[in-house]
């Protein structure tokens, strides 16, 4: 599960889409990833969105979620 886009925590107002979206195709970001139990990070370069080639685009299928507020406190 993704919960952070660089320094900026996904929440239930804030998509990641809306997030990616923010930046630019061919820029690198830095995804943290709740997986396995533990909180990772990973490295990526955004790709052209198919629908506006000025927004960035991860290429995943999205679903959004809701974190327990108990996660998003031992996320950060």
């Amino acid at each position: 599960m993704i919960v952070r886009v660089d320094d900026q925590s996904l929440a239930d107002d804030v998509s990641l889409s809306d997030l990616i979206g923010q930046y630019e195709p061919g820029e690198r970001v830095t995804l943290s990833i709740w997986t396995l139990g533990k909180l990772r990070t990973v490295d990526v370069v955004l790709g052209q969105h198919p629908d506006d080639a000025t927004r960035g685009y991860l290429g995943v299928t999205v679903v959004q979620m809701t974190v327990p507020e108990a996660f998003q406190r031992s996320g950060d």
